[in-house]
């Protein structure tokens, strides 16, 4: 009977220890699925700021192409082009 009393004492030492390790595991998923949660929350702020950044820099790249490529008529328009005709037609009213 003392045997049996023995097991059963040392099934419920073991019983108590499996319910600790179960609690310290709930803990550390509750851990790891707060951090996760907490990682996608950082993961969208980054991306909100990488996809500022990549529209400021489309934005300067546009300008940028702009100012190194102006259109026909601001070329035709831009005072070098204006100086240019009237100290051309200036010297062609001089040769007649």
């Amino acid at each position: 009977m003392k045997l049996l009393e023995d097991r059963l004492t040392v099934k419920d030492e073991i019983i108590r220890a499996k319910d600790g390790t179960i609690t310290v595991r709930e803990e550390q998923l509750k851990l790891a699925l707060s951090a996760s949660a907490d990682r996608a929350q950082v993961n969208t702020g980054d991306a909100r700021m990488l996809a500022s950044c990549e529209s400021q820099l489309a934005k300067a790249d546009s300008e940028i192409h702009r100012l190194r490529n102006p259109g026909f008529f601001r070329q035709l328009l831009s005072p070098q082009s204006i100086q240019g005709f009237a100290v051309g037609y200036g010297v062609g009213r001089l040769g007649k």
